[in-house]
């Protein structure tokens, strides 16, 4: 790939050429098992993710485009999903991954597939927004000394890859959380169990007919659930955050106000930032995931135990 003095690929050059053969490092399975675990994610927060194990960003990014590329024999280990293209600032943004059928065969081939945690069939960019949480989650449990524990240790756990929480009572209505994961506090020991729900406020926040959902119903089962410790019984975990992530202060407010009429409200916390509201753009490092509110509007960092 042709480069300028500081190692940029050139704009106007030819594209880089295919290689006749790809050997796949540590640090490209690496790559793989984080776009397995978290789904879509960005240049940079891959990065971070990898670093340790890949010194220099643009390194990173050469290597990013090599494995998208492919070989010339058809092999192409990484995508590069379109919708991320219809963004106008596209052009000026890190470019958004996600595994292609070579990728998945070398981590079967490494014996790395996950067995019990869901598949994503949302919509991309819902599921570009759940992917940068949790990767956001994972890198600053690190900074805090803090073990974040994968959706995938949940479902081995029981057994199973189904995230729903069916409720008592009430025939076919269930809560399912975008994701889940839990921390491991080790300087004080303990464990929180987090059920998170991606919000980018494209629902209703009360219900206005039968047939449509809000944000109003989930709260409201995620709230029996833990009246009835149905949690407990299903994902044999001991307590249950759940943690909604939004896109604006304001909605985030109002989604507050409906947590105080629960029955569990201590149960609840509430973040967000405008980074994927409705003109989203790519993020070029972690979220903000720290600082949380309760229903008091008071701040919980959720790495502190």
């Amino acid at each position: 790939m042709k480069t300028d003095a500081l190692t940029r690929r050139i704009r106007f050059a030819k594209p880089q050429p295919l290689d006749h053969r790809i050997e796949i490092g540590a640090a490209d399975i690496a790559i793989f098992d984080d776009l397995q675990r978290h789904g879509h994610l960005p240049t940079d927060i891959l990065y971070l993710l990898t670093k340790h194990k890949r010194g220099n960003l643009q390194a990173h990014k050469h290597r990013l485009t090599q494995l998208y590329n492919g070989t010339i024999d058809g092999k192409r280990f990484l995508s590069r999903p379109q919708q991320q293209f219809n963004n106008r600032d596209a052009r000026y943004q890190p470019i958004i991954y996600d595994l292609d059928y070579d990728g998945w065969d070398e981590l079967k081939k490494n014996e790395m597939l996950l067995r019990f945690c869901p598949d994503r069939r949302d919509p991309m960019i819902h599921r570009f927004f759940a992917a940068t949480v949790s990767a956001s989650l994972e890198l600053r449990a690190s900074d805090y000394a803090v073990r974040y524990i994968h959706e995938e240790e949940f479902g081995r756990r029981i057994r199973s890859a189904n995230r729903a929480i069916a409720l008592a009572g009430i025939p076919q209505r269930k809560v399912i959380p975008d994701f889940r994961f839990a921390l491991e506090y080790i300087r004080n020991p303990g464990f929180r169990f987090c059920a998170v729900e991606i919000d980018r406020n494209t629902e209703s926040g009360e219900r206005k007919n039968k047939e449509q959902t809000s944000i109003e119903d989930k709260l409201q089962g995620y709230d029996q659930a833990v009246s009835d410790k149905t949690f407990k019984d299903q994902w044999d975990v001991p307590n249950l955050t759940v943690l909604i992530y939004t896109t604006n202060e304001r909605h985030a407010q109002n989604i507050l106000g409906l947590v105080k009429r629960l029955r569990n409200p201590k149960r609840f916390l509430v973040c967000s930032d405008p980074m994927f509201a409705i003109r989203w753009t790519v993020p070029r490092g972690p979220l903000p995931v720290e600082e949380w509110r309760d229903f008091t509007g008071a701040t919980v960092n959720i790495f502190e135990h």
